[in-house]
């Protein structure tokens, strides 16, 4: 992480790219060797590799700006509590098919967006980033969950199966939902609403 940071980033390049080099000096200098990389988790590292491609498509082709203004025409006018309710749920949603980490790359930044643009932006980024991690009904909602879904006893059985996420997951996602877009956006307007009201320049 300290490789990513402003001074660095401009000389190395994408955090991904630090992170191809690195790899490329663990096993290239016999660190780690082939049985390491083949017991690497790569079921988890596409998934995160595939989220990061999918948001930075979605910011640099300017998609992430033409959804702001089609998503803030249809909610303009609204309560900012009445849309941090919408957009909550559309977190998880899209949270409970893609997981946490790609909700969160592909939809964080059009939430802080339409945040500003609502006059409320602390109480429905705070909120949606609760939200983010309150997906939990299927497998690939997160990698916890698909690391639990792998696991196995000592036969090759799975401990789980798709189905006992579902039941455990689905009210459990509900639940969160509700607590995070009811006594979250309270706690967080009343805690946190003078944030924004710091940050902003002064006349």
């Amino acid at each position: 992480a300290f490789l990513s940071v402003p001074p660095l980033k401009n000389t190395l390049g994408d955090p991904a790219i630090v992170g191809v080099g690195l790899a490329a000096i663990a096993f290239g200098s016999g660190f780690l060797q082939k049985d390491d990389f083949n017991a690497l988790p790569w079921h988890l590292l596409a998934l995160i590799a595939g989220g990061n491609a999918l948001g930075l498509a979605v910011h640099e082709s300017g998609l992430l700006e033409d959804i702001v203004d089609l998503v803030f025409s249809m909610l303009h006018g609204e309560h900012p509590w009445i849309l941090t309710i919408e957009l909550v749920a559309a977190i998880l949603l899209v949270g409970v098919f893609v997981s946490h980490t790609v909700a969160a790359i592909i939809i964080m930044p059009l939430v802080a967006t339409i945040g500003v643009q609502a006059g409320q932006p602390v109480p429905i980024v705070f909120c949606c980033s609760l939200a983010c991690s309150a997906a939990m009904a299927l497998p690939v909602s997160s990698f916890p969950n698909l690391n639990s879904l792998t696991a196995e006893d000592d036969l090759g059985g799975s401990y789980l199966r798709p189905a006992h996420f579902l039941m455990a997951g689905i009210p459990a996602t509900l639940i969160a939902g509700v607590l995070v877009a009811s006594l979250g956006y309270i706690l967080a307007t009343q805690l946190l609403g003078h944030v924004h009201d710091d940050l902003a320049p002064h006349q």
